[in-house]
């Protein structure tokens, strides 16, 4: 697997299930009205999906202050990354460095040339102003924040970019984790040349479910896209776990809590064993040593994601999911036990 999350390989090298640091999802786990709901709407799954989602797109309209023709729903986030790499046909396009490989990978696979803008860990691995003229004419890819140095780019940078670039596509799968202030919702309409990616995965934790969607002001666009996969792309229980998400507004304020606190927590305890910790907006911390820690924490039953596969990094850094005080504690208690 070139991502986190694969527990299952784990458990079959090691005979347990891990405690899994590498998968950034709200470790809060499944809000309960997204449990309810899927019990109780059990006898819906006999039959065929809506495929154009009308209750979730209404919901999710109604939630984000937005227009639900705007909407384009996909079975996760990756799935909507390889359908917009298809509508792209072989054009070329601009990543960061580092960044989620998806994009590359995904761009690749339908047959188009990739750039890097590399981000530098001098300066935190920020993305600079400079790029807005490296964007000009150019199709780019966002993430932001940024998976795996959780720093973010500000909305009037995007601004700029969308300005100059061809096509600018913004992965806000983990903005929900920063600020509503720091989404670029609130500007795409003003840019038909902009698609905002999002994930209900991480903030609602519901990986396994797959449910993801993009935004965009241009409906060609958004039917371009649509068309390049198959038209039951998103369950019934995907869509009803969809609706259920937005009925606990206390689930995202307890979630916010516990990850500013978190985040804060993890970030100087790793740096008081000497790691080098790249200060993060999102729940998730990268960091560099030069012990091997992910093997050595293998047999403490812990998963944590190994960056070397990521261009711009190598098998010095790490990344970490925030999690709950328990579960960091139980982190940092491996850790000391052949570290000091």
């Amino acid at each position: 697997m070139i991502h986190g999350g694969d527990i299952y390989t784990f458990e079959a090298l090691t005979g347990q299930k891990p405690l899994d640091f590498s998968e950034n999802t709200n470790p809060l786990g499944l809000p309960s009205a997204v449990q309810n709901a899927i019990t109780a709407s059990v006898n819906q799954y006999s039959s065929y999906p809506d495929p154009n989602c009308r209750t979730l797109a209404q919901a999710t309209a109604q939630y984000y202050n937005i227009n639900a023709a705007h909407i384009l729903f996909g079975n996760g986030a990756a799935d909507l990354i390889f359908k917009i790499a298809y509508y792209l046909n072989s054009t070329p396009a601009v990543v960061l460095a580092p960044t989620f490989s998806e994009y590359e990978l995904a761009l690749k696979n339908a047959g188009s040339p990739v750039e890097h803008y590399h981000l530098s860990p001098a300066d935190n691995f920020a993305v600079h102003d400079d790029i807005a003229i490296y964007a000009t004419g150019k199709v780019v890819f966002i993430c932001n924040p940024n998976n795996p140095t959780g720093q973010l780019c500000s909305i009037s940078l995007l601004e700029k970019i969308a300005a100059n670039a061809k096509l600018l596509i913004i992965d806000e799968c983990f903005i929900d984790f920063v600020s509503p202030d720091s989404s670029f919702v609130t500007k795409f309409t003003q840019y038909p040349n902009v698609i905002i990616l999002k994930a209900f995965t991480k903030i609602f934790a519901m990986a396994g479910i797959r449910l993801g969607f993009c935004i965009c002001s241009n409906p060609s666009i958004l039917s371009a896209i649509n068309a390049q996969g198959q038209p039951w792309s998103v369950s019934t229980v995907a869509q009803v776990a969809g609706v259920a998400c937005f009925e606990d507004p206390e689930y995202i304020r307890s979630s916010l809590a516990l990850i500013n606190t978190e985040r804060k927590f993890l970030e100087t305890e790793l740096a008081n064993l000497g790691f080098t910790v790249f200060k993060s907006v999102a729940n998730y911390i990268l960091f560099k040593t030069d012990i091997a820690i992910a093997s050595q924490l293998m047999p403490h039953g812990i998963m944590i994601r190994d960056c070397s596969n990521y261009i711009g990094l190598d098998s010095t850094y790490y990344r970490i999911a925030v999690k709950t005080h328990e579960h960091n504690l139980q982190l940092l208690n491996a850790l000391h036990s052949f570290i000091r």
